[in-house]
């Protein structure tokens, strides 16, 4: 008489390959449906749509005008700033299609709601200075620009010397918004 362990032994040496295809068909079939379904999610998702959009300027309340730029600080600010923080966003090839669309929506909408270039003229004085501020803050810390917008817009990395003269110039211009705001 043979053992249960001897059968079972036995029968797996015999069906084992079987059942291992077994199992690898399911978990394909399983991946398959995921993948199809995903696929079809994807494709509805173009349907929803949310609008892309740069407001009309007013050039008279750029930051540029408003603070007389040098062209250099204009440069900085317009190659690693200008696409979340203005009214001049640059939509690229892959905002086209969801959901890159509503992430990069999404990403240029809260730029432009903590700071907008575009209407730096409408900020009182205490605001822009706090923005000034910020600004250096936060290229001195490397949290702007976003750490994923720079991989795929390489001419937004700051160097040493980007951060070093945009905190001069922010430092500069807080300095005479002060002496403005006392009245100097």
């Amino acid at each position: 008489m043979t053992s249960w362990r001897t059968r079972h032994s036995y029968l797996a040496h015999k069906f084992g390959h079987f059942f291992l295809l077994l199992r690898t068909f399911r978990a394909e079939r399983g991946l398959a449906i995921v993948g199809a379904l995903s696929l079809a999610g994807l494709a509805l998702m173009q349907f929803v749509r949310v609008e892309r959009q740069n407001a009309r300027i007013d050039e008279a309340d750029t930051i540029e005008v408003q603070t007389r730029m040098p062209a250099q600080i204009a440069g900085i600010l317009h190659r690693a700033c200008r696409d979340c923080h203005t009214e001049q966003t640059v939509w690229p090839w892959y905002s086209n299609g969801t959901p890159m669309l509503w992430l990069m929506v999404a990403d240029v909408n809260a730029g432009r709601e903590h700071m907008n270039f575009s209407k730096w003229g409408r900020y009182r004085v205490g605001e822009q200075i706090a923005r000034l501020t910020a600004i250096c803050e936060m290229v001195q810390r490397g949290k702007m620009p976003l750490w994923y917008y720079r991989p795929l817009h390489r001419s937004a990395s700051l160097s040493g010397n980007d951060i070093a003269q945009l905190c001069a110039w922010t430092n500069s211009q807080s300095t005479q918004l002060l002496g403005v705001a006392h009245g100097k």
